[in-house]
């Protein structure tokens, strides 16, 4: 039995080594890890804004944009510019040690009061060891995070991802007013020179600096971009509330947008003139802080453009455009939403309105009702078959605008109304209800022709008649014709439409007469009948003779 409880219990261990190991970071839930593998079109270089500080957007550069700083799938990022010109000290006890510093306490505060709740919800928790590290001429001790969403960076980290010596561009960094500042690394100086932090000072340098002394702040965090409806990329010449100057990096700048189906906006009507788009809209959701916004997709469906177009400030109103200024490449759409923004860089937005030109339908001299179709912008339309009704004798032509015919594939630039012309209705096809007939010598039969259309402006039929003297037609009217045959043979019958242009033929085959059951048939009969009579007649005549009683001889 023993030896049974072993052997499963070997067998379990064995099972156990071949399942993969699975580990999160603390405070990570396995769901995060999975948001955070979406794709994205953030890269190294470009900038993100994100949250907001004292009434500032905060701008982040984007260190790595496939992994965070702990190798798992999201963004890596640390502040544009500098923050709290020379008023964050390290440590006010002049302990060089990231954990319980005063500077933790201020990226704690910095992450409670800079972010939204949905900004929050992205912002993971990292937990990390790095040992010790020589570089920018200085040894450093090893550090390490336990839970930290904001943090500063690391010795280790500032070489890894801006550069590894000291001279490196974009280690400065900037205020909002453009004074150069310095700005504290989460690192100390190895122990021989211990009480000492990491800072980047002028020049591009990082060096040695006491715990105590009151320097800046550059926040770094970990990004799993979670629950997004829009990346909003944002196009800037000089970015409102920038670090200046502007960093030596180039890179796209990005925000985020959330949905939120509260915001309202419905397209009334749109016309291009020239390079002006005028757009009226209605039922929005107006207010302060509330946009009529546009984005652009190119053919491939990725968002390319991004531009805010005119504050909401009633719910209907008409905004105009200068569509020189937008990149929307051949085969793109536009469309409009609702915006709000929220107190960071990060906005809601409502639901999608693709840009659109609806295409109407008047039914000219004809009546009936079209329902209209949608012209998306910068395409050629398939116009629809017309389903009115023509007035008798005519037949539906073409669309029209303006009197100028409209042919499929036409580009529209406004709502725009087209009307049906007609023509008179000729005919198109002959319908025979008979297309080959056979029938006996002296006998007849009638076939049926139909001009198609039957609105057709003249519907008669006139019938041709192959072998005149085979056949003898007889016109009945309303496109019915009799057939008498006189003798076998075969010939052909046309029928033609009024306008002579359209014809259908019949084949016709006689063949012999049939017999007929009268006088001819009923000669054997009369004949068979009669010498039947004699020889009954005859045989009488001699019973009759036999049976008479002889004359006695005298």
């Amino acid at each position: 039995m023993k030896r049974r409880l072993l052997g499963l219990l070997m067998g379990l261990i064995l099972l156990a080594g071949l399942c993969p190991a699975t580990a999160f970071a603390e405070g990570k839930a396995p769901d995060e890890e999975k948001a955070a593998s979406a794709e994205t079109p953030i890269r190294d270089g470009d900038y993100l804004y994100f949250g907001e500080y004292q009434g500032m957007p905060l701008r982040w550069w984007v260190l790595d944009a496939d992994a965070a700083s702990t190798g798992e799938p999201g963004l890596f990022l640390v502040l544009d510019g500098a923050l709290q010109s020379w008023g964050v000290p390290f440590d006010l006890e002049g302990e060089a040690a990231w954990e319980g510093s005063d500077a933790q306490a201020w990226c704690k505060s910095f992450y409670n009061s800079a972010f939204l709740s949905e900004e929050q919800a992205m912002i993971p928790a990292v937990s990390k060891s790095e040992e010790a590290f020589t570089g920018f001429d200085w040894n450093w001790d090893a550090t390490e995070l336990k839970g930290d969403q904001v943090f500063f960076l690391s010795a280790k980290e500032t070489a890894d991802y801006i550069g590894p010596e000291n001279g490196t561009p974009g280690l400065t960094a900037y205020a909002y007013d453009g004074s150069l500042l310095y700005w504290w690394l989460r690192t100390a100086v190895a122990a021989d020179q211990s009480g000492l932090m990491g800072l980047v000072v002028e020049g591009n340098r990082v060096y040695g600096n006491y715990a105590a002394m009151y320097r800046s702040a550059r926040p770094a965090m970990n990004l799993i971009p979670r629950d997004l409806y829009l990346i909003l990329p944002v196009r800037e010449e000089t970015p409102p509330g920038s670090y200046a100057p502007p960093r030596q990096a180039t890179g796209q700048s990005w925000k985020f947008a959330l949905r939120d189906d509260s915001l309202q906006l419905s397209l009334e009507a749109a016309e291009i003139r020239g390079s002006m788009l005028s757009v009226s809209y209605s039922e929005a959701s107006a207010g302060e802080g509330n946009y009529l916004s546009l984005v652009v997709y190119d053919a491939e469906g990725q968002l390319i453009d991004y531009s805010r177009v005119a504050e909401l400030t009633s719910p209907a109103g008409t905004a105009e455009i200068d569509m020189s200024l937008l990149h929307v490449p051949e085969g793109g759409k536009i469309c409009f939403f609702a915006e709000r923004g929220g107190q960071s860089g990060t906005v809601y937005a409502g639901a999608l309105n693709e840009l659109e030109f609806r295409i109407s339908f008047d039914p000219g001299e004809g009546s009936g009702e079209m329902e209209p179709v949608m012209a998306p912008f910068g395409e050629g339309v398939q116009l629809p078959a017309c389903t009115f009704r023509p007035q008798a004798g005519r037949a539906f032509a073409y669309w029209e605008l303006d009197g100028v015919p409209v042919e499929d594939g036409t580009v529209f630039y406004k709502n725009t109304v087209l009307t049906a012309a007609y023509t008179l209705a000729m005919a198109k096809d002959i319908e025979l209800d008979k297309p080959a007939v056979t029938l006996a010598a002296l006998t007849s039969i009638d076939i049926t022709a139909k001009v198609i259309p039957e609105d057709a402006v003249d519907t008669s039929i006139r019938w041709l008649n192959g072998d005149s003297e085979m056949l003898t037609l007889t016109d009945k009217g309303d496109g019915r014709c009799s057939i008498q045959a006189n003798y076998p043979g075969t010939a052909v019958i046309t029928a033609v439409a009024a306008d002579g242009h359209v014809r259908r033929e019949i084949q016709v085959t006689v063949t012999e007469a049939e017999r007929q059951a009268g006088a001819a048939g009923a000669w054997p009969f009369i004949i068979g009948g009669a010498a039947a009579f004699v020889i009954v007649l005859a045989l009488a005549l001699i019973l009759r003779s036999r049976g008479r009683p002889q004359a006695e001889e005298p």
